[in-house]
């Protein structure tokens, strides 16, 4: 795996840590609410759940928030692998531009008023710096 896609699947596990937060919070309102019977479908089964409605909401968001604390351990091994990898790059705006963008999720126009520069400046040390990056080999 290369340095850059390195840095994409950290925006990637960020994205997957995002949405996995939101299903825990559904799964916590959705364990305050009642079910009732759904009268529409025929019963087979002649065993009856003696569980509460709410019950497996709970289950489910105890999975979710252990497979969230994997994920967040996992994210944070690759940062801290990619912030060894930046301070490879000798220019101090190429790994400010790469840093701000993917570890810290700022935006162009963020990162363009944060370093005193036009977006399109950003652009290009972006893209200056994604090559920097490929080019290094950093044993890890």
């Amino acid at each position: 795996m290369t340095n850059v896609e390195k840095l994409y699947e950290i925006s990637r596990l960020k994205r997957k840590i995002a949405k996995q937060e939101e299903l825990i919070k559904y799964y916590e309102v959705m364990s305050f609410s009642l079910g009732g019977s759904d009268f529409t479908i025929e019963r087979v089964d002649c065993t009856r759940n003696l569980d509460a409605p709410f019950v497996k909401w709970i289950h489910k968001r105890l999975d979710a928030e252990s497979e969230l604390k994997i994920m967040q351990k996992e994210l944070n091994e690759k940062i801290g692998e990619m912030t060894h990898i930046i301070d490879g790059v000798e220019n101090v705006d190429y790994k400010m531009v790469i840093t701000y963008r993917y570890l810290l999720d700022k935006s162009w126009t963020e990162i363009a008023e944060l370093l005193h520069m036009s977006i399109s400046t950003v652009y290009r040390f972006h893209r200056k710096s994604l090559d920097n990056l490929n080019e290094l080999k950093i044993d890890s």
